[in-house]
């Protein structure tokens, strides 16, 4: 797409000035939209939601469809192109081939210190989960850097202030929490709700629950995904969307249990 002018203007570029404001997509106005982002074209935007299929993330496909309406809503033809998770990943994380696309943020990030690859601008332009948005922003940058040197007090200021302008600037929005739905028959009475499923430490507290003078207890587990069981290579990405039940297998060099 082009201006008037001549100055090329990317898919992506106004999707991103149409993100930043509530008001140009809440009052329903196509054309302060495109006087915000300086685009006269006359000629229709086409954008392409990727995400997963139905049998793969039906929570994925059922968001990339809502959002879908509210462009076409907005005057803006918006397709979902429902694909499979290698190939999202690959035009997505290693191509960077997308207008917007619809995926769940690794469990990683739920460490503020995992969020420097993520957002810094140094990793702009690096493959993978390394900052795939492209995103450059200097107050972002000097606050994951803060984070990183500094504890307590000051530490949890600069991840506020990093929250506030990541918000502000919207590199990619968060839209739903998935259910993590468990079920466990547990007539010994071990405290299964206090317990971290994610890490071999929580399962190693529940262990402690039972009685050290019985049998040494037994932990059946179902799982409605037969993946992470048919191959036990941690490089295999094809077989898992996790490394939860790999990691039960593989230690690490360290752990960080209980902030120490």
């Amino acid at each position: 797409m082009r201006q008037e002018s001549g100055v090329s203007t990317d898919r992506r570029s106004v999707l991103a000035a149409l993100g930043s404001g509530a008001t140009a997509l809440g009052a329903g106005c196509l054309q302060r939209a495109r006087n915000l982002t300086g685009w006269r074209s006359t000629q229709p935007i086409t954008f392409r939601i990727k995400t997963l299929p139905a049998d793969a993330d039906p929570y994925a496909l059922a968001l990339a469809r809502q959002i879908a309406s509210w462009f076409r809503a907005a005057g803006i033809e918006t397709d979902v192109l429902p694909m499979a998770e290698q190939e999202l990943r690959r035009q997505s994380l290693l191509r960077t081939e997308f207008d917007l696309f619809v995926m769940r943020l690794p469990e990683k990030f739920r460490d503020p210190d995992a969020l420097t690859t993520l957002l810094h601008s140094r990793f702009a332009d690096a493959p993978g989960w390394q900052n795939p948005f492209g995103y450059t922003n200097l107050a972002a940058d000097e606050a994951l850097e803060r984070q990183r040197r500094t504890d307590g007090a000051v530490r949890r200021q600069a991840l506020e202030g990093l929250q506030r302008t990541v918000a502000r600037t919207q590199p990619f929005t968060l839209l739903t929490v998935p259910d993590d739905i468990r079920a466990a028959r547990s007539p010994a009475g071990p405290n299964w709700q206090a317990t971290d499923f994610r890490s071999p430490v929580g399962f190693l507290r529940l262990a402690g629950e039972y009685d050290s003078e019985s049998e040494a207890p037994v932990l059946r587990v179902v799982s409605t995904d037969r993946r992470p069981t048919t191959n036990l290579n941690p490089l295999a990405v094809e077989f898992r969307r996790s490394g939860v039940l790999t990691g039960l297998l593989y230690d690490p060099l360290a752990r960080r249990i209980e902030g120490s």
